[in-house]
C-alpha cells in the first residue's frame, strides 16, 4: 500500500472525530444525559418547519443511515420527546415533532454539550485555525453539490 498524506489526513480525521466524539458522549452520560444524537436530532427539529419534519428530511440534516435515525427516532419515541403523525399532505409519510419534554431535554443538554465542545474542541483551535477550518468545511460542502 502506498503511503499518502491525504490518506493519512483522511484516517486521521475519522479517529479524531469519534475520539471527540466519545469524549464528548461522555460528558454528557456523567451529566445524565443522552448521547450527542439525541441532542442533535431535537435541535434539527426545533430548526425546521413548525409543522415538524419528514424522517428523510431528518436523516438528511443528521448525515446518518436511514435504519440508524430509524432506531434513533424509535427510543426518543419511547422516552417520549418526539411524536411522530401522518403527514397531512402525503399519507404515506410521517412528520416528526419534538414534545414539551424533547425541548425541556433540549434544553437542559446544551449546557453540558456546549462546554464539552468548548473543551474537546474549542479550546485546541486558534481563532486563526477555526477560520481556516471553517474555509476547508465550506469548501468540502461546495463539491459535494
Amino acid at each position: 500500500m502506498i503511503k499518502s498524506d491525504r490518506i493519512e489526513a483522511w484516517s486521521g480525521l475519522l479517529r479524531i472525530t469519534r475520539a471527540l466524539h466519545d469524549a464528548i458522549e461522555a460528558d454528557l452520560k456523567e451529566a445524565g444525559y443522552p448521547p450527542p444524537g439525541w441532542y442533535d436530532a431535537l435541535f434539527e427539529l426545533t430548526r425546521a418547519d413548525p409543522h415538524g419534519l419528514r424522517q428523510v428530511d431528518l436523516r438528511d440534516r443528521l448525515a446518518l443511515a436511514q435504519y440508524t435515525v430509524s432506531r434513533l427516532l424509535d427510543r426518543m419515541e419511547a422516552a417520549g420527546l418526539i411524536v411522530r403523525v401522518t403527514s397531512p399532505t402525503d399519507k404515506r409519510s410521517q412528520i416528526i415533532r419534538p414534545t414539551d419534554a424533547g425541548l425541556e431535554l433540549l434544553d437542559a443538554m446544551w449546557p453540558v454539550y456546549r462546554d464539552a465542545i468548548a473543551q474537546r474542541f474549542g479550546a485546541q483551535l486558534s481563532d486563526t485555525d477555526t477560520a481556516r477550518l471553517n474555509d476547508l468545511i465550506d469548501r468540502f460542502d461546495a463539491a459535494k453539490d
